[in-house]
C-alpha cells in the first residue's frame, strides 16, 4: 500500500515540492545540502523509520542522525527497500569551500580556538597568510566573501532563467518587465546586513532559487518537454521560445515549500515567481492563458510529513557527503547537483 502524504493529494491537486535543508561545517564556509520531496510521493518508509524509533522509546520528529542509524540497523532487505525508495530524489549540494580552493585559498584552523583561524593562498610562487590578529583581515575577508558570494551566483539557476527570459522575448515581447540577475545586482536586492554572514546567506538562497526551478536544470524535464513539442512547434522560425516557455511553465505551476528560516528568499522567490507568471501571461502567438495560482511559503517541519521527509533526506545525503564524498552520494542517489551542475 502507498501511503501518499497523509491523504492530502488528490488527483486534482497542483503539484507541490517540499524542501528541507541541511548543513555542516563550521565557521562561514558550510556545505549545504537540500532534497525537494515532489508531491505526491511514497513515504511509507518514513513511516516505517519512524516506527522504528518509536519501538526505541523515541518521542519527538525523527531527525536525520538518527534515522540513519534506523536504516543501518534494519535487516538487508527493509534496508535496500528504502534506499530504493529515496534514491530518485534530487539531492542539491552547494560546498563553498570548492570554491574557495578553486581560488587557492586554504583555511588554517586555531590550534586552541575554532574561530582564530586564518587564510593562506599563494601568488606567483610567493605564499601569503592572513592572521585574525590583522588588521586588515575584516576586509580582506568580506572581499572574500563578496567573491565567493557572486561566484555561487553564477552557478544558481538564475543565469538559466536569464538565458530562457532571453530566448522567449528574442522575436516576442513578452517580458516587458526588466530582470536583473547580475551577481552584484542580486546581493543588493537581498541587502544582506552583517558581510561576514553574506556567504551563508547567498548559500541557502542558491539551493532555494535551485529547487524553486528544478524543472529548468533538470535534464531529463528538458529531453521531455524537448520531446513533447509538435512538429509544427518546431517548424517555426523560433522554436526555443516554445521551448523555454513551457519549461518555465513546469516550474513556476507548482506549490513551493520551504522550512522555516530565510523569509528573504522566500520573498523573493515568490515575487520572481510571480513577476515571470504575470509576463508569461500570453503565449507568442499573443493568445492569453491563466497559468494556475501557487503559493510559495515556509512551514514547519515538524507539521508536515513532507517536509519530514526532505530534512531526514537531506541530513543522511549530508552524512554520506561528510565522510564519504560525492562518490558515496552517488552510490545511494541517482540525481545529484553540484555546485549548480548535475554530475
Amino acid at each position: 500500500m502507498l501511503l501518499f502524504d497523509d491523504g492530502l493529494f488528490s488527483l486534482d491537486s497542483l503539484k507541490e515540492s517540499f524542501a528541507d535543508e541541511s548543513w555542516s561545517g563550521n565557521l562561514w564556509y558550510r556545505t549545504n545540502v537540500i532534497a525537494p520531496i515532489e508531491s505526491p510521493k511514497d513515504l511509507s518508509w518514513l513511516f516505517e523509520i519512524e516506527q522504528e524509533a518509536r519501538k526505541l522509546g523515541y518521542v519527538g520528529e525523527v531527525k536525520s542522525y538518527f534515522a540513519h542509524q534506523i536504516i543501518n540497523y534494519l535487516d538487508v532487505t527493509r534496508r535496500n527497500r528504502i534506499w530504493r525508495s529515496i534514491q530518485d530524489v534530487p539531492i542539491l549540494l552547494i560546498d563553498p569551500k570548492y570554491y574557495l580552493r578553486e581560488l587557492g585559498v586554504n583555511i588554517i584552523p586555531g590550534l586552541n580556538n575554532i574561530n582564530d583561524y586564518s587564510y593562506s593562498f599563494e601568488i606567483y610562487g610567493v605564499k601569503f597568510q592572513i592572521n585574525r590578529s590583522d588588521q586588515m583581515f575584516k576586509k580582506h575577508e568580506e572581499l572574500l566573501q563578496e567573491l565567493l558570494s557572486q561566484r555561487i551566483l553564477i552557478d544558481s539557476p538564475l543565469p538559466d532563467i536569464e538565458n530562457a527570459i532571453r530566448n522567449i522575448s528574442e522575436h516576442y515581447d513578452v517580458f516587458p518587465g526588466i530582470y536583473d540577475f547580475e551577481p552584484k545586482g542580486i546581493l543588493k536586492q537581498l541587502n544582506f546586513k552583517t558581510p561576514r554572514k553574506q556567504i551563508i546567506n547567498v548559500v541557502k538562497f542558491s539551493s532555494r532559487v535551485h529547487s524553486a526551478f528544478f524543472e529548468l536544470c533538470d535534464r531529463d524535464t528538458i529531453n521531455s518537454t524537448m520531446g513533447g513539442l509538435s512538429y509544427f512547434e518546431m517548424d517555426l522560425l523560433f522554436p526555443l521560445s516554445h521551448f523555454f516557455r513551457d519549461l518555465l511553465i513546469q516550474s513556476i505551476s507548482r506549490n513551493r515549500y520551504f522550512d522555516e528560516g530565510d523569509p528573504k528568499s522566500t520573498k523573493f522567490i515568490r515575487e520572481l515567481i510571480n513577476k515571470v507568471k504575470t509576463d508569461l501571461s500570453h503565449d507568442i502567438f499573443g493568445k492569453y492563458f491563466t497559468i494556475p495560482e501557487t503559493k510559495i511559503e515556509e512551514i514547519k517541519s515538524e507539521e508536515d510529513i513532507r517536509m519530514r521527509a526532505s530534512d531526514v533526506i537531506s541530513g543522511i545525503a549530508r552524512m554520506i557527503y561528510d565522510s564519504e564524498g560525492i562518490r558515496g552520494l552517488k552510490n545511494r542517489f541517482s540525481y545529484i547537483f553540484f555546485n549548480g551542475h548535475k554530475i
